[in-house]
């Protein structure tokens, strides 16, 4: 059984070759599976109905499928009513 010394040409040419491939592109190639993107993924979810207790799909508001490749872009938080401060408004001044 012949073996094939691996050289540092041979890590450079796979470098070059496998650099421009996404995240994805390079998990579908090594392990022959296609990661979904996120909306596909959300879109995939399933949640819970609160007056009916059934799974319904979860399906985006359009502002949110605008918003999905801005996060692609940059980090962008995005914060819920509880966690935007309230809990920091200045405190009443005590009188002695």
């Amino acid at each position: 059984m012949s073996t094939t010394l691996v050289t540092e040409a041979h890590r450079r040419r796979a470098a070059e070759l496998l650099g421009g491939l996404s995240d994805a592109e390079l998990a579908e190639a090594a392990f022959g599976v296609r990661i979904p993107c996120e909306r596909e993924f959300i879109e995939a979810c399933q949640i819970e109905d609160k007056q009916s207790g059934t799974l319904v799909p979860f399906k985006l508001w359009p502002a949110q499928v605008e918003l999905l490749p801005r996060l692609q872009e940059k980090r962008l938080f995005a914060l819920k009513a509880r966690q935007l401060g309230h809990h920091l408004a200045r405190p009443r001044a005590l009188a002695l």
